[in-house]
């Protein structure tokens, strides 16, 4: 499954925002079962990887999941090392 997301770095332009998916990001289904990013992908494009950019800038990208075939009602969960956990439901 791949998730499209935008974000956006609402600090000042002199200030740097950091992503860093593969280690704070995660989906949880309708089974109640955590599945972790998928890492190793070849050959797909605009997948997001950590980066840094800085205020007011907007980067987009596919996150990559390998889930479950009966699963669905996923919920996106970010939870960086420093910052606040959130949870983003993901339409189907």
């Amino acid at each position: 499954m791949f998730v499209e997301v935008q974000v956006t770095c609402k600090k000042s332009v002199d200030d740097k925002c950091v992503l860093s998916p593969e280690l704070s990001t995660s989906v949880i289904g309708s089974k109640g079962i955590d599945y972790d990013l998928a890492l190793f992908l070849a050959g797909v494009d605009k997948v997001l990887n950590s980066t840094e950019f800085y205020g007011e800038a907007v980067i987009s990208g596919y996150l990559p999941f390998m889930v479950g075939k009966e699963e669905k009602n996923f919920v996106l969960v970010y939870d960086p090392f420093l910052g606040d956990k959130f949870y983003l439901a993901i339409p189907e």
